[in-house]
Parts: structure tokens; sequence; C-alpha cells
């Protein structure tokens, strides 16, 4: 029982809910090995690799220590944990160093670099500093000769797979200034995605110079806000009928540029989106709210899985198949288990405020299973909130 002082938990979106749906997921992947080789069932290597990345280990051979760890084996729903090279040939078939889906990079001085990239979508919110991702897609060389294109491309599909995964969501898609053009705006419409896209005015001269003109013979809304003690003084301007650029003379959107000024009356911060939503002034703060949410996609995610103790940046290996891939879902699975209890486990959120930085308490939880011999997610959360699991004196048998 829960003592008065322990904020109680939401039973399905608490850890162990969590950990139970996706060890029966694993278990629903077919495992292409015959029976009669196997030693460690395909969902007990998922699970494992997947506690690696939940525990923030920076290896699978710095793992590989934990593999007669029971208390990691309780709490993980693991049966066996399978050893660093068991790992690799079950989740892939052998280690090199390109694979056919590999990016491919060639410097000036003839050094070929190769490596794997990926785009994800998240849900943001402008008064949450929690993110949650709902799918991820991986960047292939197939998809084509430059940036641009390849990130196209792959959110194309990503687009796809979100709007299959959830055909009822409702939500507005936030991107950058890479979205903003015709084909992209094109499959958003036709995908049922309301938008609100970043459009610089060096990348759209044609829909800026029309805004300017509007502007000028005063066709342009405008709704400005006076500085208080907390925020700066604002001016929005928008327009609800602008062609997006002379190639696409049919596609109709919308302009919203949004300026901060300092005290000295400059210009400090400036802002612009393109969107085809209903514009009117007592909606516009909450739309500009919005578009500013797409800085979370990168710091609350991808900066975070580089600098929080997630390790994105590591090659955890590579494989000639799926092995970077497979690896780098599990990783955004494990950041999807954190942000979910962040966001809806009181106890998670408590125990993890004990410690200045996520790293930090990381690096404790780690200690924990090295420590203690632990049965339940619950009772590990309260020994880490009353203090039990810091600065526990050893004792010693006299004589």
């Amino acid at each position: 029982m829960l003592s008065p002082t322990v904020p109680r938990i939401r039973k399905y979106l608490a850890i162990d809910a969590l950990l139970q749906g996706l060890r029966k997921r694993f278990e629903a992947i077919p495992d292409p090995r015959r029976a009669a080789s196997i030693d460690h069932s395909q969902a007990d290597c998922l699970m494992s690799a997947f506690a690696m990345f939940s525990l923030k280990e920076p290896s699978l051979l710095a793992f590989e220590n934990r593999r007669k760890d029971q208390s990691l084996m309780n709490l993980y729903r693991i049966k066996s944990i399978p050893s660093d090279t068991q790992h690799r040939e079950i989740l892939d078939e052998v280690d090199n160093i390109s694979c056919p889906a590999c990016l491919v990079k060639n410097s000036k001085s003839g050094k070929v670099e190769y490596s794997h990239q990926m785009v994800a979508a998240v849900l943001v919110h402008p008064e949450s500093k929690i993110v949650i991702p709902i799918a991820v897609e991986p960047i292939i060389q197939q998809d084509g000769n430059n940036k641009n294109d390849c990130e196209r491309n792959a959110v194309r599909r990503l687009l796809k797979l979100v709007r299959k995964l959830h055909p009822k969501l409702k939500c507005i898609v936030i991107e950058d200034g890479l979205s903003s053009n015709g084909p992209h705006i094109a499959d958003l419409i036709a995908m049922d995605f309301p938008f609100i896209l970043g459009a610089k005015p060096s990348d759209h001269t044609y829909l800026f110079r029309n805004f300017s003109t509007m502007n000028e013979v005063g066709l342009a809304q405008t709704l400005s806000c006076e500085a208080t003690a907390t925020t700066p003084a604002t001016q929005t301007q928008w327009h609800d009928h602008l062609q997006l650029n002379a190639s696409h003379l049919e596609l109709s959107v919308k302009l919203i540029e949004h300026k901060e000024f300092s005290t000295d009356g400059a210009i400090a911060k400036r802002f612009s989106w393109v969107t085809q939503l209903e514009l009117e002034p007592s909606i516009i703060p909450k739309l500009v709210a919005g578009g500013r949410c797409r800085w979370k996609i990168e710091n609350e995610t991808f900066n975070t899985l580089k600098n929080q103790g997630y390790n994105l940046d590591h090659n955890f290996g590579h494989g000639k198949k799926n092995l970077s891939t497979v690896f780098a879902m599990l990783m955004f699975l494990a950041f999807l288990v954190d942000q979910v209890q962040q966001l809806s486990c009181p106890l998670f959120a408590k125990a993890m405020s004990k410690f200045n930085t996520k790293r930090a308490y990381w690096q404790h939880l780690r200690s924990c299973f090295e420590t203690f011999a632990l049965v339940t997610w619950i009772g590990l959360y309260e020994a880490i909130i009353a203090g039990r699991t810091r600065n526990q004196p050893l004792s010693f048998d006299s004589g």
C-alpha cells in the first residue's frame, strides 16, 4: 500500500502496463529462426535491447555485464538476456561497414562516410515540455541524392504511416521552412492534415513580395500587443489569400508574420508561417504559439536523445540489413515510455524530480540495479522518493 505522501499511479499508463504491452507486441513479431536452434527468444532479445536504452547504457558491451541481473529480468519481463554477439546475430545477420539503406557522404578529401538518419512525428503542445513520439521513419539511400529530397520523401512516408496508425487523429502539422513547398502541402491536404509551416522570406520571395504589397495598401490585418513585465511587445500581421509561389498559382495559402520587439523598439525576433486554417484576431495568438512549438521537436526530442543519456549519436551496432534501424526504433520506444511516465505517472515524475538532471537520474537508476534486489517498479520509485537508495551506510560484521 502506498504511503499518503506518495502520489498514486495511473494503472494503464504506468511502466508495468507499458512494458506488458510492449512485451506482447514483441512476442507477435515473426521469428525467422528454426525453433530447434533458439537459445534466446526474439522477444527476450528485443526486451533486453529495450532495457539497454531504457537504462541509458552506453553500449551493448556495457549492458552485457547485466546478463545475470535478476532485478533487470524481474522489472523488464525478460526470461534470459542474450550476449552482445547474440543480440547482433538475432537482430541482424552480420556487422558490416555499410548496408543498402546507408546514406553515403563523399568528402572533398576522398573520405567516404556512412550514416543513418530518420524523421520523427511527435505530439507537442505550447503549454507542455513533454513530447510524445508517435511514429519514426528512416531516411534511406534510395530517397534521393540531396538532403532536401531525402527528407521530403521520408516525411511523405511518415505522414502516410501516421494517418494509417491514427486515422481519426485531430492535430495540426507543424514543420520548418523546408516543408512549405507545393508538393508537400498537396500531400498534407490529401491526407487531411491541417498545417502551420515555417516560411522564410529568402525562400519565398514571390509570396512575401505580394504580402508586402497587400500590407502597403492596408489589406493585411494587424494585431499588436504591448510589452508586459514578462513578455515583449509584439506585432502579428496576416493575409488570408496569397499564392505560395509563381509555380503554384492554383495553391492559395494564408501568411502569418510575427515580430517581437526589444525595449528600444528594434525587431528582436521574426517568425513567419503559411497555413490554410481560419484566421481571426481571437485565435492568432494560439496559432503563433502553435507555430513556435516546432522548436520542441528539436529541443525536447532529438537534443534530449543526444544529450540526456540516450546516446542517439552512438553506434550501437550496424548490421547488414536492419540492425541500426531496429536499435533506433527501440531507443525511441524507450524515450516514449519515459515521456508517457513523465506525463502520466506521478511516481516516476516525483522520483526524477529528486535529481538536477535527467542524466543524473538515469545514472542513479542504473546504480540501483547494481546495489539492490528489485522486484517491482513501484517499490523502486517509492524507495528513490523516500531517499532510501542514496547514502546508505555499509554494515560490517564485528570480530
